[in-house]
């Protein structure tokens, strides 16, 4: 599953189906390579606070994401990102709904206008976890390099929807070529998150990928 085709998916509880939030990024460890967290915005009366979802409650199969958490706790843990004020915003003025490739509900804009919220709220936006994990989104565009080669910007990374193991790498060249490379070479994100580097060792360029999952 490409990281990128997750985003925005309603994350429904594993037990009835009603909707529990939108997941709208994904933490990940690159040491570890695995998820650490999934971040869903989780609504109330007039307001949405991200919500930190432990991999283990969170269960994925063709294109849908369900967690096995209560609504009781989902609830408690966003009250306590409300009350916290971690990435809360209002509801007002957000963009209608559209039927997804998996036939989810999302919006086009919707990322945009919490991010827009959040700032004029004032409210802080949600950090990382722990030191040395970043979120998926904020990876997304930034340089891969390899020793003495540009090896493009990041793209999109693949998730085994079983094992939630990170297990590729996409990125794209300016002169518009994709590459895949397995997510194990990963061996730094340089500079509190400015640009990827890889180690191929005496491994020779993967060949284009194109769009390949």
């Amino acid at each position: 599953m490409k990281l990128s085709t997750m985003l925005t998916s309603t994350v429904s509880h594993a037990g009835d189906g009603t909707p529990a939030g939108t997941l709208t990024d994904i933490v990940i460890d690159p040491e570890t390579r695995r998820p650490t967290h999934y971040v869903v915005d989780v609504a109330t009366d007039g307001a949405v606070a991200p919500v930190f979802f432990d991999p283990e409650t969170i269960e994925l199969s063709a294109g849908f994401v369900a967690t096995t958490a209560s609504p009781e706790a989902v609830a408690s843990k966003r009250d306590e990102a409300l009350e916290k004020g971690e990435g809360a915003a209002p509801l007002e003025d957000m963009p209608p709904l559209v039927t997804g490739p998996f036939g989810n509900t999302i919006s086009p804009l919707m990322m945009a206008a919490l991010s827009t919220g959040r700032r004029q709220t004032g409210s802080n936006p949600p950090k990382p976890p722990r030191e040395g994990t970043y979120f998926f989104t904020r990876l997304v565009g930034l340089p891969v390099f390899d020793v003495g080669a540009d090896l493009g910007t990041l793209q999109d990374v693949v998730l085994h929807p079983h094992t939630q193991d990170c297990i590729a790498l996409h990125t794209l060249t300016a002169d518009g070529i994709a590459y895949d490379f397995p997510f194990e070479l990963i061996r730094n994100v340089a500079n509190g998150g400015t640009h990827i580097i890889i180690q191929r060792n005496d491994i020779a360029p993967h060949d284009p990928v194109g769009n390949a999952g």
